[in-house]
């Protein structure tokens, strides 16, 4: 056994030299015929008996390219240009290697080709044995037709089939493939005129499906009945649909019948198999037809009612089911999508309690239906959801993180984050690429950045999972980005790279986003143009891109840069969109330069590109920071006579900013009574600014009133802006103790203070000699303290401080600080800033 095994190893070690060796012996028959190599200097004698061979043609010089092309052939490493030159010359020479070879030299020659040969060389070769006078052969019909087939050459396949008379079964299923995909009905009819006694399904399959489809003479049906009748067709649903359905038609049910007596995974696919034509009572016959029914063929047929939009042929089905003894906990779970499908959501949870009354136990497919369904309404019930599916022992997957991380919006309660971030963490194990970038999405949208800061400082250990997909490199980089980690940022960028993974569009753009946004726009308008220089990337830069740049430059105030690459994207025929000329306009209003949005807003005529209401709402901006309120109140009735869109919240809330820089109270409240009766709901941003109004107004008791009328009017609490502005009400008139009263008030609501907080409570404590007051709120902010008052040190430390300390740091002179210091600060606090 061990000699054996030796000799094994040694053949499948030589497989590659085998290979070359049969190639070469083939291209020796080409070039010298069948004559059997003597030995070195022994004559050539003619076998006993046998006559004296006429004068042979000299044998011609093996050609060096027909070696090579061996060599590569049998190696898989050809080239395409040079399989592409070789071919070329081989077509050059077919006259010269057919003449005096027979059909021979050109079998040897096709089966070097067959598999890897252009389209052009079944046709020459064809014309070579048409010029010759000589008889294909079958070998080498099968070799040309392989080639044919592989090129989809159906008129050139019609003509082989129909010039031979024996075919193989496989190059005859090729044939009939063919004919299906290209519609080719002479070839199907041809194939039909070859078939053998018993065709096999893979010739069956194609032409019962393209007689579904096209005219034959003759339906799908009467071709099953006159050549398909005893062929197995269970692996082919689609060619048997096209029989059922036909046979349905005719009424002919002893066809179905012998349809479904094939395997129950076969018959509940052909049931399933009519939901994409919408046709409940054709799948129902079918699931008649079955003899004996089963929990599988059940919740086919009500998966085709679900799909149908059947509510009522569902529940039916339902009930049969449990009637039977049937139903199972995929029938609960079909149900249960079919109640969501018409928003029933109360019916929906009734099922879910059914299912546990029969002593089924659901799975995550049934919680995970439900959950999608809720958090679009409630986040609450959602959390009661989540609960119950812990309670049945069920862990939360991947599909369940999706859900639950999909629901995070930049204006979730911060106890909903929280709750999301611990379904995560439960999930363990079920962290994966599509998960990650979900997860790095919400941090971002829900302004978490300390859990972001772990997620990708985890990311870059060894724990880290293999990332594979550009969309995910696309994630990490804007993450990065979000936490002023530039090094993070390319060092996924780089590493992108590295494992030759091609960027997307999406992925370019939230590089030159990150770089961009953290006060680098040059280095972003760099990648760009490094772009542009790559053939393979340069399809990848639109307008959209370059406008992270544009609005890096009009925020750092670089307006001459906007307006340069503005030029620079006209020269480069970028395609505008409406986002590209609002940024352009907010450059305007940022600049002061008015003058400049007529000349834009006539491009956009010229493109026919309408303007929306983020474009309205930027020029009357742009007129408030002018101080010129009477346009940007000529603006809003403009707005308001338009039948495309109205006014919305940003609108209002930037005229009442506008207001309220001029201490203009009661025009102010004349544009929030306007809002109120125009249907425009206010938020917490709508009442800081009224706050604002009221304390530039020199009316802080009405800035206190206004905050709680309208939260209570519309249903929410007050954030920590609201709050910021109302101690700021407060201080601005010397109240230090009622300021402080409000940010007790805030804490207890649960909202963590931000920099500006302690900035407006620090400055009164300063300006008033309270030092002590200053010390304590100090040491609360940096989380020395273990608590303030009755609140503990994690609910006082502001968000995001350590990060907008080490961008202000960062730019100052001869200060060296390590790249890597925003995701330690912002995963560890203050405490890490104050150890510099």
């Amino acid at each position: 056994m061990q000699v054996i095994q030796v000799a094994y190893d040694f053949v499948a070690g030589m497989q590659t030299e085998i290979l070359v060796f049969l190639i070469a012996v083939g291209f020796h028959n080409l070039i010298f015929g069948k004559h059997r190599i003597a030995g070195a200097g022994s004559p050539r004698k003619p076998a006993k008996g046998a006559s004296s061979p006429k004068a042979a043609k000299p044998a011609r010089i093996p050609n060096q390219a027909h070696t090579s092309f061996a060599r590569s052939v049998a190696a898989g490493t050809t080239p395409e240009s040079d399989l592409q030159a070789f071919q070329t010359e081989i077509i050059k020479q077919l006259p010269t290697i057919a003449a005096g070879q027979e059909v021979e030299a050109l079998e040897v020659l096709m089966a070097g080709l067959a598999r890897s040969g252009g389209a052009e060389l079944p046709r020459a070769v064809r014309e070579v044995l048409h010029a010759e006078g000589l008889q294909s052969s079958v070998r080498l019909t099968e070799q040309l037709m392989r080639c044919c087939l592989r090129h989809r050459l159906s008129a050139d396949v019609l003509e082989l089939l129909s010039s031979t008379k024996v075919v193989s079964p496989e190059a005859l299923a090729g044939a009939a493939l063919l004919a299906e995909r290209s519609g080719d009905v002479a070839l199907a009819k041809e194939v039909m005129a070859k078939l053998p006694p018993t065709p096999t399904p893979e010739v069956a399959g194609p032409l019962l499906r393209l007689a579904q489809s096209k005219d034959l003479g003759f339906n799908a049906l009467a071709l099953y009945d006159r050549h398909f009748d005893g062929v197995d067709l269970s692996q082919d649903v689609q060619a048997q649909h096209a029989v059922a359905a036909a046979a349905l038609q005719a009424g002919r049910g002893d066809v179905v019948a012998k349809l479904v007596a094939c395997p129950e995974a076969g018959v509940s696919a052909l049931v399933r198999s009519f939901a994409a034509e919408g046709d409940f009572e054709a799948a129902r016959n079918v699931f008649k037809a079955c003899p004996t029914k089963t929990s599988s063929l059940y919740n086919a047929l009500l998966s085709v009612a679900v799909d149908c939009r059947d509510l009522a042929a569902a529940v039916e089905l339902k009930g049969e089911a449990v009637v039977a003894g049937l139903a199972d906990v995929v029938t609960y779970n079909t149900i249960i999508k079919a109640h969501l499908q018409t928003g029933a959501l109360g019916r929906a949870r009734e099922v879910l309690r059914e299912l546990r009354a029969a002593g089924l136990e659901p799975n995550c497919v049934t919680f995970n239906e439900l959950i999608d369904a809720t958090a679009k309404k409630s986040l609450r019930d959602m959390w009661e959801l989540i609960n119950d599916m812990q309670s049945c022992g069920l862990k939360p997957n991947q599909v369940t993180c999706s859900i639950v991380l999909k629901s995070i919006q930049t204006c979730s309660r911060p106890e909903d984050v929280e709750k999301a971030m611990a379904v995560v963490e439960q999930a363990g194990d079920a962290m994966d690429e599509v998960l990650l970038s979900s997860l790095c999405e919400a941090c971002i949208r829900g302004r978490r950045s300390d859990v972001l800061a772990r997620v990708l400082q985890q990311q870059r250990s060894s724990r880290g999972i293999a990332v594979k997909g550009a969309h995910t490199y696309g994630s990490l980089i804007r993450a990065h980005g979000s936490l002023g980690d530039l090094e993070g940022a390319w060092e996924a960028w780089k590493e992108m790279k590295t494992r030759r993974i091609a960027p997307t569009c999406i992925t370019l753009g939230c590089m030159v986003e990150a770089v961009a946004n953290n006060g680098n726009p040059e280095a972003g308008y760099r990648l760009i143009r490094e772009a542009l220089a790559e053939a393979s990337t340069r399809p990848l830069v639109n307008a959209v891109i370059y406008c992270s740049v544009l609005k890096a430059f009009s925020h750092n105030k670089c307006f001459d840069r906007v307006w340069k690459i503005h030029e620079e994207m006209r020269e480069l025929k970028l395609q505008y969109s409406i986002v590209t000329y609002n940024a352009l306009i907010d450059a305007c209003a940022r600049s002061c330069e008015m003058k400049r949005i007529t000349p834009l807003l006539e491009e956009m005529a010229n493109e026919k590109i309408e303007p929306n209401v983020i474009t309205y709402s930027t020029v009357l901006k742009g007129y408030c920071q002018e101080n010129r309120l009477d346009r940007a109140f000529e603006v809003l009735a403009d707005m308001k006579k338009s039948k495309d869109f109205s006014p919305d919240e940003v609108t209002y809330n930037t005229l009442l900013d506008g207001c309220a820089r001029f201490g203009m109270f009661d025009r102010g409240m004349d544009v929030f009574k306007d809002m109120e009766e125009a249907g425009v709901k206010p938020s917490n941003f709508t009442v800081s600014v009224l706050v604002k109004l009221a304390n530039r107004s020199k009316r802080p008791a009405e800035a206190f009133e206004l905050a709680e009328q309208v939260a209570r009017k519309y249903n929410f609490r007050p954030n920590m802006h609201v709050y910021n502005n109302l101690m700021n009400c407060c201080t601005a008139r010397g109240q230090q103790a009622r300021a402080l009263e409000v940010f007790e008030q805030m804490l207890d609501e649960r909202n963590r203070p931000d920099s500006r907080t302690y900035k407006i409570l620090l400055q009164c404590c300063v300006q008033n000699g309270e030092k002590e007051q200053a010390a304590g709120l100090l040491r609360a902010a940096t989380g020395l303290a273990p608590r303030y008052g009755r609140f503990s040190a994690s609910v006082l430390q502001p968000k995001a401080l350590a990060l907008e300390l080490y961008r202000e740091l960062r730019a100052v002179p001869g200060l060296s600080l390590d790249p890597k210091s925003p995701m330690r600060w912002a995963s560890g606090g203050l405490e890490l800033l104050l150890m510099l």
